[in-house]
């Protein structure tokens, strides 16, 4: 059971995660691309006119957490995140899908934590009108708390599709097995 299995399936949750990846990659690109031309323009606004533009840096940091948190999902979906599989491919081929489901269950749990602490401040901040002064420019920083919410909690959502998908993996093992 590997994310590339999540992929190729065509169940209408799995779709809707897909699309929402996918949307949230895209999101994350223009974030990037957005965060270059800002990057440039203040090098050169600074080389020509001895200028700069007012905030580039925390727009750059707001653009930066935008384009990594919303990039999770898609990441995981296309198996782009690290994995030990030295140690796994040396396991049992019997304890594989049963590390697999702990390995998932486990990521599962920190995400759902990560998750609940970061949309509960991301709450908390746009309560409190959370803003940071550059230049005489104000720059309201909670969306990008928001950004970082929805980012963890998409990838949340597809670790806790892929928990159910490898234990069902196991349990259709076992019932063959008996």
């Amino acid at each position: 059971m590997d994310t590339q299995d999540l992929l190729k399936s065509k169940d209408r949750v799995t779709m809707i995660i897909k699309r929402l990846s996918y949307w949230f990659g895209g999101v994350s690109m223009v974030c990037i691309f957005v965060m270059i031309v800002f990057t440039n323009s203040d090098v050169v606004l600074r080389l020509i006119f001895m200028s700069y533009l007012p905030g580039n840096i925390v727009l750059c940091e707001i653009l930066l957490v935008l384009s990594v948190f919303l990039g999770l999902p898609l990441t995981e979906l296309s198996g782009g995140h690290v994995r030990m599989e030295f140690i796994f491919k040396r396991l049992p081929r019997r304890v594989q899908p049963a590390m697999v489901f702990l390995d998932r269950l486990l990521c599962l749990c920190i995400l759902a934590l990560l998750s609940y602490a970061s949309i509960s401040y991301a709450i908390f901040q746009f309560l409190q009108g959370e803003v940071t002064w550059v230049s005489a420019t104000q720059i309201v920083l909670w969306p990008a708390r928001f950004g970082l919410a929805l980012g963890l909690t998409g990838f949340c959502v597809l670790m806790l599709v892929e928990t159910i998908k490898a234990s069902k993996f196991i349990l259709h093992k076992e019932s063959k097995g008996s």
